[in-house]
């Protein structure tokens, strides 16, 4: 078995404010949306590296206190007010980007990648375990 050193990078936007074609726009649904996907990846045993960012400026006290809970796991939780720095014409891809590109820049973790796993919060990725 291969031991992969990774970071799964959960990028949030949780109050969209006023960007245009958002399917799922009341804070509270992706309030919730965004818990239940950082809590199936912090209980996953095969992810010790979890980098959350959110990017429109909302409390994260919730995933602060969660991440005290699994000490064997580095966790990163980075806040931002990114979305709220661009012309929305651009779309939800470039805050997305925004996202990434803050990462990149100051995320510790993602420093010492070797694979680097993007979830969006629609999407659970299956970790394989390659023999």
């Amino acid at each position: 078995m291969h031991n992969f050193d990774f970071s799964i990078i959960l990028p949030c936007t949780i109050n969209p404010y006023d960007m245009p074609n958002v399917a799922r726009n009341d804070v509270y649904t992706r309030l919730n949306d965004y818990k239940k996907s950082f809590n199936f990846w912090i209980n996953n045993k095969n992810i010790n590296k979890i980098i959350l960012i959110e990017n429109s400026g909302y409390d994260l006290s919730f995933f602060h206190e969660i991440s005290k809970g699994f000490p064997n796991k580095i966790i990163e939780i980075i806040s931002s007010n990114s979305n709220n720095s661009f012309d929305k014409k651009l779309g939800k891809g470039y805050g997305e980007y925004l996202c990434l590109k803050e990462v990149f820049e100051i995320s510790k973790l993602s420093v010492a990648l070797i694979i680097l796993l993007k979830c969006l919060e629609d999407i659970l990725l299956k970790i394989l375990m390659i023999s």
